[in-house]
């Protein structure tokens, strides 16, 4: 055995993590760009639970059939869900024998790792699109800034 099965596992759930961060990310960027076309015939709260409820495929096609996706991001995009649905739903089947082999084991840790890493990008990506966003709307960048240190002060336990 080149690992123990608790190092696999711990990076599993770090990059699901990271990949349910994503998923947010869009959903929110979803909604805020259904704000934006037309914010008086929009129930939020509704508007936000029935996504949350939805596979990141079909908010990724949401999305997409909005016309919010440029081809590059499009395609990003497309791959993210690939590599997400292959983390929810065959890495066990595929991979569970892969902690007694070096060169597999490896390839495997780096496809995990590829995953969070396109994760994050996904999240930093909407982040400074719905800052931008939140700008466009009234908001100063002094406003947004206090909300973003009042939402990790809040995160953090502070508030």
């Amino acid at each position: 055995m080149i690992a123990e099965p608790t190092q696999l596992w711990q990076q599993i759930g770090k990059t699901l993590w990271h990949v349910q961060l994503a998923e947010f990310s869009l959903v929110n960027f979803y909604v805020a760009g259904r704000l934006d076309k037309d914010p008086q015939q929009v129930d939020l709260d509704d508007l936000l639970e029935r996504n949350f409820k939805s596979t990141v495929g079909v908010i990724v096609g949401n999305l997409r059939q909005a016309g919010m996706l440029n081809p590059a991001i499009d395609s990003q995009l497309a791959n993210f869900v690939s590599e997400r649905n292959w983390l929810a739903h065959h890495v066990r089947r595929l991979h569970n024998r892969d902690i007694y082999n070096q060169d597999r084991y490896v390839a495997l840790l780096s496809r995990l790792d590829a995953l969070k890493s396109e994760s994050d990008a996904i999240s930093v990506g909407v982040t400074h699109w719905m800052d931008g966003w939140a700008i466009a709307q009234g908001l100063t960048v002094e406003e947004l800034e206090q909300e973003t240190q009042a939402q990790l002060a809040s995160l953090r336990g502070e508030a």
